[in-house]
């Protein structure tokens, strides 16, 4: 973090519904920084919060991949927010990439 890097209140209920979103609780002090930077008005922090619902599921931040799941301040500063909805995977093309022995039968 910046040193005299400006910090928002822990109380702000933006910042609130934004920790309390994101998986990986790290790094507060940072992260409460980036927000600070950001200074979002309500469109963008609803905007955020969208953007974190679909990606925690999409990249499996809940779960298996939790250790993937970048640092909140480094998510803020990137404008990950922005990013798009990753194309849905094609279960026929996901299956030939498979080594044989994990292949499905064929009937």
């Amino acid at each position: 973090m910046r040193r005299g890097a400006r910090l928002i209140a822990e109380d702000d209920p933006d910042w609130l519904a934004f920790w309390s979103a994101y998986p990986k609780r790290q790094s507060k002090k940072d992260a409460r920084a980036a927000w600070a930077d950001l200074e979002p008005d309500v469109e963008l922090v609803a905007r955020i919060l969208a953007a974190l619902a679909w990606q925690v599921k999409a990249y499996r931040w809940d779960s298996d991949k939790y250790d993937y799941c970048p640092l909140p301040a480094s998510w803020l500063r990137a404008e990950r927010w922005t990013d798009e909805l990753p194309p849905p995977l094609d279960p026929q093309k996901v299956a030939s990439r498979r080594p044989a022995w994990a292949q499905e039968p064929t009937k």
